[in-house]
């Protein structure tokens, strides 16, 4: 008998069953999330392939522990519904309502028994009678902004035990598709997106790391400020995949209502979007050092994905679905490529067994189909 380590060397591989788009549809802004051993997706922003955009979605927001906690939310719903609900892997449970506008596109960030919600897209002001001195910004600038939806800033913090919610200090601007992740006792928003400007800044709230309702800054995430990528949190770190940034590298885009405050123009004749990185690159927070590390390989595309979604589950991360978005429109150079194949790469830690002849004295890379089969009979045994 002889004790081999396996461990796993992050590479991404086709995932199995993953070939032909998991789910049969292609689509962005799918929510998936692992409870109790098992993975769920929660249907989002669906193609319809006639017209190759995608349609109207609602979609669950958010997780917690061994339950997700979530808003419904459907674009062209206005007011925007503020329903809020808890799947514990078998049945739905309506909880409080939340107490914000409603809203799409939000951070939803979950650590030690709360939730934060905060930013997002929704009306400014909910009825006639509100004074609406929460938000900073709104469009146009030169009219009331009762009746406009826009980016927000506001935050809200929901306690699992006693389903209340309370008001949290405002996100340090108005923001809609940040990326978000708890963990190490603090809620994380990053990145994101507010009309002209992208951001590549971090926060973390700070309830529950010294008992304070404030944001801290913490270490911006290498390369260019993206919107809308994947994210998750593993075994006390966070992750971001893709997402798109601002096509000139610089953070900040022509023909945006605001763009005057950062120098740009306000043309709407050469508006420009975010579109897709050159590569789906992985970045990996350390929250106990505060670093961020962009060693780890891109998934293998073509490009960055816009609204991708992930799941992890026996300390594999599977990537799926999203939409690779090049050029614009109105310039005539626009793309679009609807990836197809489902990847996942190895997260765990190393771990020994006992075979009989083995490798013994050997460390080998758990990559191939031998050593996979092997770290499937190990399965119970992952911490």
């Amino acid at each position: 008998m002889a004790t081999t380590t396996i461990y796993g060397t992050p590479v991404w591989e086709a995932a199995p069953f993953m070939e032909t788009n998991p789910f049969g549809v292609d689509a962005t802004h799918m929510f998936g999330v692992t409870l109790r051993g098992k993975t769920f997706a929660f249907s989002g922003n669906l193609r319809i392939p006639e017209l190759d955009f995608c349609g109207n979605f609602k979609i669950a927001w958010g997780f917690f522990d061994n339950g997700t906690y979530g808003l419904g939310g459907k674009t062209t719903q206005t007011p925007r519904p503020k329903d809020w609900y808890s799947f514990d892997g078998t049945e739905w449970t309506r909880l409080a309502d939340f107490p914000g506008a409603g809203r799409t596109h939000p951070a939803v960030s979950a650590e030690g028994g709360k939730v934060w919600v905060g930013g997002g897209f929704g009306e400014l002001c909910e009825t006639d009678a509100d004074p609406c001195e929460a938000q900073e910004f709104y469009y146009p600038r030169d009219k009331d902004p009762r009746g406009y939806a826009w980016n927000l800033r506001d935050t809200w913090i929901y306690d699992v035990p006693t389903d209340t919610w309370e008001r949290g200090a405002n996100l340090p601007y108005p923001i809609h598709h940040p990326l978000h992740f708890g963990m190490d006792g603090g809620a994380y928003i990053l990145g994101g997106h507010a009309a002209a400007i992208i951001y590549n800044n971090v926060w973390r709230h700070n309830f529950l790391v010294d008992g304070t309702d404030s944001w801290s800054e913490m270490a911006p995430f290498p390369g260019p400020g993206r919107v809308a990528a994947t994210q998750f949190d593993h075994a006390g770190k966070g992750y971001i995949i893709g997402g798109e940034m601002a096509i000139k590298g610089n953070n900040l885009m022509d023909g945006w209502p605001n763009g005057a405050a950062y120098g740009m123009s306000t043309d709407s004749s050469i508006k420009e979007d975010h579109r897709s990185m050159p590569t789906n690159e992985v970045l990996e927070y350390d929250p106990v050092l505060n670093q961020w590390n962009n060693d780890l390989p891109p998934v293998p595309d073509s490009g960055s994905r816009w609204a991708g979604s992930n799941f992890v589950i026996d300390n594999y991360i599977y990537v799926f679905n999203g939409v690779i978005r090049k050029g614009h429109y109105h310039f005539g150079n626009f793309t679009q490529d609807w990836p197809q194949q489902g990847w996942r790469m190895y997260l765990g830690p190393e771990y020994s067994f006992t075979t009989p002849g083995g490798y013994a004295g050997q460390t080998k890379t758990a990559t191939n189909t031998q050593d996979l089969v092997a770290r499937a009979s190990l399965r119970g045994s992952f911490p």
